[in-house]
This record gives C-alpha cells, structure tokens and sequence, in this order.
C-alpha cells in the first residue's frame, strides 16, 4: 500500500514538471526561434533546464506535497515556481539576443501553465483521496490546551490522519485493546512511561506513529548517531552558525538591506505620507525588543494602529478585528508593507532578515516562566522572517513558536537561511498567515 502510493505519488510530481516543460519548448520554439538559434535538440534541451528551474522553485514552495497540501496551496506554490522560472529563464533568453526580448509570450505561457497545473492538482488531490484516504486515528492526549489545540488542527486538515475518537490517559486501557481497530495514534504530550508504552504497542502491531514533539524532542532532533564498541549513543551540541556562515550571513544582510531600502523607499515614502495624513500622527512606530543574548534595541515598523494605542501602559493584544487598526494599517499589516522599516534595523546589526521574531521583554519574562525554552530563542540574532512566520501563523501560541524557533536554530545554516527567505514570499499571499488572535489569552503581537 505505502509502495503504491509512493509510485502514484511520484508519477503524479513527474508530471508537473513534464506538462510545464512541453509548454515552454512550444513557446520557444515558436516565438524565440529566431533568438536561440537552437535545433531541435537544443530546444529540448533548454526544456529540460527549463522543467528542473521550475521543479526547483516547486519543491522549495511545497507544490510536490500533493498527499498533504490543500489544492489551493499547491496552485500558489505552483505559481510562485512559474514565476520565478520564467523569470530566470527570461534572463537567459535576453543574455542571448544581447538585448531586452519580449516577455509577452512567456507570460501567456506561464498563464496556461498556471491554469493546467491548477487541473492536475485539483485531479491529483481527488485521486489520492479516493486511493489513499486517511488513516482511522485515534488521539491519545492530557487535559492540556496545547494537545487539545494540536488534535483540532489535525482534525481540521484530515489528508493523512482522520481523528475518529479522541481519548485522554485516563481512558486508556492497560492492554491497549481499545485502540486496535484504528489504523494511526496520534500521542500527545503525555507522561514519559505510558508514551513509551504506547510507542511499543504501534510498533508491534503495525500501526502509524503522529507524535505532538516536545520541547526536548526537538532539541535532539539533529542528533548524531555515535557508536562506542558496541554502545549507541546520540551526540547532539549547538555550534551554531561557524566564522565563516555568520560572516558570509552578515554581508548578505548587508547588502539585501541596502538593495531594499533603495528599491522600496518611493513605496516607504508614500505609506508614511498616507499614515501622516490619516490622523496627523507619527509615521513610524518604534518599540524596544529583545535579540541576541539579550541586548535590548529599537525596533522601527510603520504604524498600523492609532495614536497612543497603548497608553494605559499595559502590553495590550492584537486580535481580529481589532478596532484599534487604522484603515491604512489594516492594508499595510496584510501585505507585511509595516515590516519595511525592520530593513533599516537589518543594516545596523540588531536583526538579520532569518531569525526568531523579538520580543518584548515584558513578554519574554511571561513566556520564560511559563516555558522555560523560550530562552534558547537569543541564541541566535532576532529576524525579520523565521520558521514561526513561515510555518506558523501570526496568531500561532508563544509554545508553538518556540518549538519552530527551535528547530531553526538547531539546523542553522546559509542553505535553511536561503530556503526560508524563498519560502516568505508564498507567506504574503496567505491571508490566514496574518490573522489576529481569537483568545487574547493565548498569543502575543509579533
């Protein structure tokens, strides 16, 4: 069944790349003939290039996630590939004639691309529904708001697992005869010996494992396997970003800040003469937060709220529909236009553009106590985007964001730096990426 589906699968993602590819060597073929200069065999080749660009930039994205992926993500991860392949291959084209070309027929191109490949997908998620339904799940969690949380989401987004039953530890039986008949275990965050237990019992009989990680799970989970005569044991030390990563992180925080400024202070300039004329306030609202080990800096955003929002001096919470938003905020908020600013921050060293989000630090003692690893999140210079911003939500939990925080800095690199700043550009066009908090209790403005 799982060798089945792998196949399906992978014929499935091969023709992604295969369709998007004999669309585009039509289009050269027939309308950059002249400045190619290719035979037959060079436009199949430029094809080629042109299919694994594309599956590239897809894979980057998520669009290969058929079996978990909503349809509509798919179709934009889709997109974001075709534009970005049709770009560079748009480079190349006018590298060759030695002058700009047309990019007309690329763009009608790259829209019958988009509109057969938002087909497949639609045909792709039908299929491996109808094949391959979701596993019978049975969630086994505490009385804690995290799991109840964590279940909900996997209920909701039922591709692999459906939750049919939910049982709390309690419930359990001492021979887990009760779960036999369900084809997955969700576990949540429960006691060390019944996980264990449970562990054992799913691998036994067969059954697949979803584990809620906790917070120790996730800072082994780049663990080295290391063998000693006949002892297995998992090395795991933070080293960080080395010398020569961080120098190398540091200049392209350098130079990617400066190119933005320029190239968005006409866009800067008019939000900030929009925001002005709203209500005769300030155009800039600035904000003392938390970054590498702890150093305090100002953080400068463009200001989304009205004056004096905050004047009560208590740290108040963004949630939806919060009138507190001006007309103007709630549109630069929705497109990350109030985020603009941060890039004069990049270009002095208080931010990078990967990192964890900083926080307040009225807000970093709340959340310390209350989650003890919080701290880990100043191990690593605070940023404009991270695995929280681009995997979470803006109303995500302080808990769940650690987890996410945590896991970037456990894999730190250039290359998951890189993958990250690709991947921010799919994270505008999701709405829900940027919704306030339902339970103001829960969440805190990032």
């Amino acid at each position: 069944m799982k060798s089945g589906k792998k196949l399906v699968l992978l014929i499935m993602k091969a023709l992604l790349p295969l369709l998007s590819g004999c669309c585009f060597f039509f289009t050269v073929r027939e309308y950059y003939n002249p400045i190619t200069g290719f035979f037959y065999k060079g436009f199949v080749l430029f094809s080629v290039l042109y299919a694994v660009i594309y599956l590239f930039f897809l894979r980057m994205y998520g669009g290969t996630k058929i079996d978990t992926e909503k349809p509509r993500n798919l179709i934009l991860s889709s997109f974001i590939a075709l534009f970005f392949a049709n770009i560079l291959i748009y480079i190349m084209l006018s590298l060759l004639a030695l002058r700009f070309v047309s990019p007309i027929p690329l763009m009608l191109s790259m829209i019958v691309q988009a509109i057969l490949c938002a087909g497949l997908y639609y045909g792709f998620v039908a299929v491996t529904k109808a094949l391959f339904p979701a596993l019978l799940t049975v969630a086994i969690i505490t009385e804690s708001d995290n799991d109840a949380d964590a279940t909900e989401k996997i209920r909701i987004h039922d591709r692999l697992h459906r939750v049919v039953e939910i049982k709390k530890t309690d419930e359990l039986g001492e021979d887990f005869e009760n779960l036999d008949k369900f084809e997955s275990v969700l576990i949540g965050d429960i006691p060390h010996e019944l996980r264990s237990a449970l562990l054992t019992y799913c691998y036994n009989n067969g059954k697949d494992i979803m584990l809620i990680p906790s917070m120790h799970d996730i800072l082994l989970n780049n663990s080295v396997k290391y063998i000693v005569n006949d002892k297995l044991y998992y090395t795991d030390t933070y080293n960080g970003f080395s010398a020569g990563a961080s120098f190398i992180k540091r200049t392209f925080d350098i130079v990617l800040s400066l190119l933005g400024i320029i190239i968005t202070s006409p866009l800067m300039a008019i939000v900030a003469l929009l925001i002005r004329s709203y209500d005769k306030g300030p155009a800039l609202f600035r904000q003392t937060r938390l970054t590498k080990g702890g150093r305090a800096f100002t953080i400068v955003k463009f200001r989304s709220m009205i004056q004096n929002a905050e004047d009560k001096g208590e740290t108040y919470l963004v949630k939806d529909g919060d009138d507190r938003i001006t007309p103007i905020g709630r549109f630069i908020r929705a497109a990350r236009i109030d985020e603009l600013p941060q890039l004069f921050n990049i270009l002095k060293g208080d931010m990078s553009f990967i990192g964890p989000r900083p926080e307040r630090p009225e807000l970093y003692d709340i959340y310390s106590k209350e989650c003890p690893e919080f701290r880990y999140r100043l191990k690593v210079k605070a940023g404009l985007t991270g695995y929280a911003q681009v995997y979470g939500k803006y109303n995500t939990t302080a808990a769940d964001k650690v987890k996410l925080d945590l896991l970037y800095i456990e894999n730190a690199s250039i290359l998951q730096d890189l993958q990250i700043l690709f991947y921010t550009v799919k994270i505008i066009f999701i709405k829900d990426s940027s919704e306030g908090i339902k339970d103001v209790s829960k969440a805190a403005k990032k």
